[in-house]
């Protein structure tokens, strides 16, 4: 539009995920009435517990340098930044969040042959002259073992010219921190009624040999006994698993 500005037309794609957090009735407990025997069942169900969000601003003011290999400054004409990495660690009811932005400018430098525009470019991954923000958040009662989820908004990002060879970069990122945590649960996956045995009409001893796909609870059912009763006569556990062949005493009753 004139001897020394700019006109920039480009294109902004947007990429967005939507969800929807559903409530499930699981059943924890079961207690048996009186005189009766209740058989159950229990499976560990992994859960993703969302443990809520905050958010905040986070400002920021640094000096960057420029290259060796640019010409020195005589105007910075414009700057633009863009949020390439996103961290947030947890600690003591806090977030550390950090992040790394690509910074552009064009301004016009000063050389033996007179002004003339240039581009100078700092990117995060540079240690030493790249564009680094980190700030606190607030987050009560966050557990260290949560998965944390930050998104971040740069705003009112300023480029101004400091130096002959440095500008000040100054402006506010808006941090949304979200936090789930995987728990496991066991919940009631069956459970039966069991009819108690007389001992005195039950054979004195019983095996069972273990056929393929046989489970521990299929065999209580069999004979109506309880997952317990028939580990703690095999010196086994609940949730371990059967071998097919393996021999089972069954007990005589509950």
């Amino acid at each position: 539009t004139g001897p020394r500005e700019l006109y920039y037309h480009g294109q902004l794609i947007c990429k967005a995920k939507i969800g929807r957090f559903a409530q499930k009735e699981l059943v924890l407990e079961a207690l048996p009435e009186a005189e009766q025997i209740l058989d159950i069942k229990k499976n560990l169900l992994e859960v993703n517990e969302f443990l809520g969000e905050t958010g905040g601003e986070i400002g920021f003011e640094q000096i960057l340098e420029l290259n060796p290999q640019m010409d020195d400054f005589e105007r910075v004409l414009s700057g633009q930044g863009r949020v390439v990495r996103v961290e947030a660690k947890a600690n003591a009811d806090k977030v550390l969040v950090e992040t790394g932005i690509d910074l552009r400018t064009i301004y016009v430098a000063d050389t033996s042959e007179g002004p003339i525009l240039k581009e100078a470019v700092w990117k995060s991954y540079d240690l030493q002259q790249g564009l680094i923000i980190s700030g606190i958040i607030d987050f009560a009662d966050l557990p260290e073992q949560a998965s944390l989820k930050a998104e971040v908004i740069l705003e009112d990002l300023k480029v101004e010219l400091e130096g002959m060879r440095t500008i000040k970069v100054s402006g506010i990122i808006k941090v949304r921190v979200l936090a789930d945590i995987w728990r496991k649960i066991p919940i009631i996956e069956d459970c039966a009624l069991v009819t108690p045995v007389n001992p005195e009409t039950s054979p004195s001893m019983l095996f069972y040999v273990v056929q393929s796909e046989d489970t521990l609870w299929q065999i209580a059912r069999r004979y109506q006994l309880t997952m317990n009763s028939i580990a703690r006569a095999n010196d086994l556990t609940t949730e371990e698993a059967l071998k097919t062949g393996e021999k089972l005493l069954i007990p005589k009753g509950i």
